[in-house]
């Protein structure tokens, strides 16, 4: 028996007004358990799509369900990182209080945040391997690491799916493989899409890539081609798949 749809986006197009149209025509279906990649050339869509499944944006036709429900319904079961977090580097807070912003919006969370919320802060930061940095500095850590603790912001609100924009862009290489290994690790407990450009690194760790570039193509990872990617790129045929091993980088 497979596994129920997570995602399900039907026909959806999407535009910014005038003739700046982001998204035509695209379906996709994401079973639980997937872990899902969108890749794309810049400005083809992919950010759009990812918010039109989160909610933040609105289809103008065709229609997005989440657990056979509408993204407002099910928000409680999403956990969100955005490409860039409106977070100051510089603002002085410490680690838990970053993750502790995951439970915004849980139950007894308005006017102060008792012993339960505390526990699941305890446990994200467990699961991305910084709890021993719990009271540090946000803006102490380096560029990897922080990008770890947004993802425990994201884990804070107890998510069955979590989405996740370009949450590797401006890492370097060991850190985007240790986060890449993170994110494999918890897709065995939660369904997981991401945003990335470099599909020939995640197609390793990835079970699903989704090409975007105003409309949807849908291929298992094992199935990517040099000649699927310069379709959706628009690159010339004569485009090679070169298959990155960074094991060694550290």
């Amino acid at each position: 028996m497979s596994a129920p749809h997570v995602i399900a986006v039907e026909h959806v197009s999407f535009s910014y007004g005038g003739d700046s149209v982001a998204i035509t025509d695209a379906s996709i279906s994401i079973r639980q358990g997937d872990f899902a990649c969108i890749v794309g050339p810049n400005g083809g869509g992919k950010t759009t799509l990812l918010k039109l499944i989160v909610g933040l944006l609105q289809p103008e036709a065709g229609r997005v369900r989440l657990f056979d429900r509408s993204p407002g319904e099910t928000r409680h079961r999403i956990g969100y990182m955005p490409q860039r977090a409106r977070l100051d580097p510089r603002f002085p807070v410490r680690v838990r209080d970053v993750v502790l912003m995951g439970r915004l919006g849980k139950p007894d969370s308005l006017w102060r945040f008792g012993k339960a919320h505390n526990e699941v802060v305890a446990r994200a930061l467990v699961q991305v391997g910084l709890y021993e940095s719990r009271d540090r500095s946000f803006s102490a850590l380096s560029d990897g690491q922080r990008q770890r603790v947004l993802v425990a912001r994201a884990l804070a609100c107890e998510p069955e799916l979590l989405l996740l924009d370009e949450p590797t862009a401006n890492l370097d290489l060991p850190s985007q493989t240790e986060l890449y290994e993170l994110l494999h690790a918890l897709n065995e407990s939660m369904t997981i899409v991401m945003v990335s450009h470099d599909v020939a690194f995640v197609s390793k760790f990835v079970k699903t890539v989704a090409c975007v570039n105003r409309n949807v193509v849908v291929h298992a990872a094992n199935e990517i081609s040099g000649d699927a990617i310069s379709e959706v790129f628009g690159y010339g045929r004569d485009m090679r798949m070169i298959m990155h091993d960074h094991s060694h980088t550290k």
